[in-house]
């Protein structure tokens, strides 16, 4: 009888438990949110077990009902009435404030911080490739200059702040910038910059002209091509030089919101 009581008692237990799980998981009751109970408290996720079975064990129980051992022994007094179980309210939810207060910030240190930023800080992602930390202070450091502070945030971008105008003028418009294949995505800093939401839709990337005919490989119709694809930055002259000419190379800015084109055709009067 003892052990079909405290069953009972787990079973309303875990039923309560089962209500306030669901509950978390479907959305109603938030992580920072406190449900208060009689006999026990859930907080931050937590679920503290009620104070009903708190203390209790197999060999001690309270208010006249003896444990097996001494029920064994003569020591104790069985008896079959059940501890009366208490009916347990339902959770307290903390409801959310609906206002979200606005706080006017007017501060020389947060002024002054946003102005440097303005001037010598850029915003930068590699595309679909993130560095660890110390490779990429190395590939900074070698790449621009080592008079700068780097600071990493989520979601793979990382800010450089630094110290000269001339060298971060150098960094944005001496690119593209790659990491093998990489393409680096480069913006100036603005204060409103949240890497958790902010899209990057243009990246430089490296086109490949597979069949090129040998008259159409000069630099101009490069130039019409890339501009047909996305913004033609420039071309790869060190295969050219080469005289390698199994494809040609053309670095392009696409915009990847739009797409990206898979082939081209071209028109000469003459073929």
């Amino acid at each position: 009888m003892l052990i079909k009581n405290i069953k009972e008692e787990l079973q309303a237990d875990l039923g309560i438990l089962a209500n306030l799980l669901s509950l978390i998981h479907a959305g109603k009751i938030l992580q920072d949110n406190f449900i208060v109970q009689r006999y026990g408290i859930v907080r931050d996720s937590t679920i503290i077990l009620s104070t009903r079975l708190r203390g209790r064990s197999f060999g001690s129980c309270s208010k006249g009902i003896g444990s097996f051992k001494d029920t064994v022994k003569g020591k104790g007094e069985a008896t079959n009435k059940p501890t009366p179980t208490q009916e347990l309210p339902g959770p307290y939810i903390v409801e959310q404030r609906s206002q979200t207060p606005v706080l006017q910030i007017d501060l020389p240190e947060v002024n002054n911080f946003h102005s440097n930023y303005s001037s010598l800080a850029v915003i930068c992602r590699f595309n679909g490739f993130w560095p660890k930390t110390d490779a990429l202070r190395q590939w900074i450091f070698s790449s621009w200059t080592i008079n700068c502070d780097i600071l990493l945030c989520s979601k793979g971008f990382f800010i450089i702040k630094f110290d000269m105008v001339k060298e971060k003028d150098f960094a944005l418009h001496e690119g593209p910038w790659f990491w093998g294949n990489a393409g680096l995505f480069m913006t100036p800093w603005f204060s409103g910059f949240d890497p958790s939401s902010m899209v990057v839709s243009k990246m430089p990337v490296w086109v490949r002209l597979h069949n090129l005919p040998l008259h159409f490989w000069f630099p101009n119709v490069f130039a019409a091509m890339g501009n047909a694809i996305g913004t033609y930055i420039k071309q790869d002259v060190e295969r050219i030089e080469r005289c390698i000419h199994t494809f040609a190379r053309i670095c392009v800015e696409v915009d990847l919101s739009q797409g990206i084109l898979d082939n081209l055709i071209l028109i000469h009067n003459n073929t």
